[in-house]
């Protein structure tokens, strides 16, 4: 599997620095709008973000790779059925995966 380049800046570097950049940002924010805090959050090496209008994402920093996940609760997939159904359909391409990389 080949990784996804939306553009030619996006690097484990620049979006981990924006990610912290928003961090503060936020924090600062807060201050001001306390209501709002619930909008960005670190557990551990997961920066996440979420909002009043449906929208949540996460993005895990491990030290040789960088993964995400991205939702909008208000659209409907109608291509995917399940979430269950999209994991059965794709764990044996993701094992293989694992494999390669064990």
């Amino acid at each position: 599997m080949k990784p996804l380049i939306l553009n030619s800046q996006l690097n484990k570097n620049n979006l981990w620095s924006g990610c912290i950049l928003a961090s503060v940002a936020h924090a600062i924010m807060v201050a001001h709008y306390p209501e709002l805090s619930y909008e960005h959050s670190w557990d551990g090496d997961n920066y996440s973000v979420v909002d009043d209008s449906g929208g949540r994402g996460t993005i895990t920093f491990k030290d040789n790779y960088f993964v995400g996940a991205f939702r909008n609760d208000n659209f409907p997939r109608t291509d995917i059925s399940t979430a269950i159904d999209f994991f059965q359909v794709h764990q044996k391409i993701s094992l293989r995966w694992l494999r390669m990389k064990l």
